[in-house]
């Protein structure tokens, strides 16, 4: 985009109706010449920022790996992260690890508390602050 050539960008947005924007978001933002500098960094911003932050997931085990000699083993746990069906990886203690097996087993649904890190293109992981079955989303 040549920035010397436009006055004004205007930016439109067609929300999809399982993923709607809520009542109050704009249908469009127009950004004047001086900012068509940081609208320039917008597109570098989203490929490299990592989605981070205190969530509940719910979904059922679909992997599991372990080691005899390991302290922790590693689970992943199929579930809706940012309205997209993924597996969040995370490392669990013994008495956890047990817990995602027996649920595993059972196909019983998980509830998983904890900081999810998402970075963009790459594997979501969790540290975990609570794992256990979900007795409402029970098949």
């Amino acid at each position: 985009m040549n920035s010397d050539a436009v006055d004004a960008l205007a930016v439109t947005f067609n929300w999809s109706r399982v993923a709607s924007a809520s009542p109050v978001t704009p249908q469009e933002v127009e950004f004047n010449h001086d900012a068509i500098a940081i609208v320039k960094r917008v597109p570098d911003q989203l490929m490299t920022s990592v989605y981070s932050r205190e969530i509940v997931i719910f979904g059922l085990v679909t992997h599991l790996n372990r080691h005899s000699d390991d302290e922790t083993g590693r689970v992943g746990v199929q579930a809706l992260i940012q309205r997209r069906s993924r597996i969040a990886w995370m490392d669990l203690p013994d008495a956890d690890h047990h817990e995602a097996v027996r649920c595993h087993d059972s196909r019983i649904p998980v509830r998983v508390r904890g900081t999810l890190n998402s970075p963009p293109g790459g594997s979501a992981t969790m540290q975990v602050a609570g794992v256990g079955p979900d007795p409402f989303l029970r098949q």
